[in-house]
């Protein structure tokens, strides 16, 4: 699937994101009715956000290496913060372990929030955010476009993160 937004094309590399987005869109509508969840591993993390927070950490067609933990449904500054540390401190125990830099993602919705460790920045000029570590590409142009393709999408984005089999790192 892909649409524009303003002068940027959007592609979306998986199904787990298209599920997520639905989600999300929704979410902002938590005041008019129920939350609708999607997908199997947001049922998974709603299930458990009344509960002692689990870190998850393979969520389906994210292939590369990701930490969440879900928040209550009345989330307090203190709750995001508390988990933001107790994912960090996972990120940088991985990256510790690697040998890799500190940088990471963060990508926080009204449910869940998750930090995913980075490797590298790009490759060939060709690089993504949180949104697209997670499966959501914003494209510059057809160049970009053409640039992901080359690299596939799967294995840049392991380039990118941290692989989940680590003897590809």
């Amino acid at each position: 699937m892909a649409w524009t937004l303003g002068r940027h094309k959007v592609i979306n590399t998986c199904k787990y994101f298209h599920d997520l987005q639905i989600h999300c869109l929704s979410s902002f509508q938590r005041n008019a009715g129920p939350r609708k969840v999607s997908s199997p591993s947001l049922i998974l993390l709603a299930a458990h956000s009344n509960r002692i927070a689990v870190i998850e950490n393979s969520l389906p067609f994210v292939f590369h290496r990701h930490y969440v933990l879900s928040l209550p449904e009345s989330t307090k500054a203190e709750d995001v913060f508390d988990r933001y540390q107790r994912l960090l401190a996972e990120v940088k125990g991985i990256q510790k372990r690697f040998g890799s830099g500190p940088a990471y993602n963060v990508a926080l919705t009204s449910d869940w929030l998750c930090l995913i460790p980075r490797r590298n920045v790009n490759r060939d000029g060709i690089g993504a955010n949180a949104a697209g570590m997670l499966g959501l590409v914003w494209l510059r142009d057809q160049e970009e476009r053409d640039g992901w393709s080359r690299l596939g999408y799967t294995s840049h984005l392991e380039y990118l993160g941290m692989p989940m089999d680590t003897s590809k790192m």
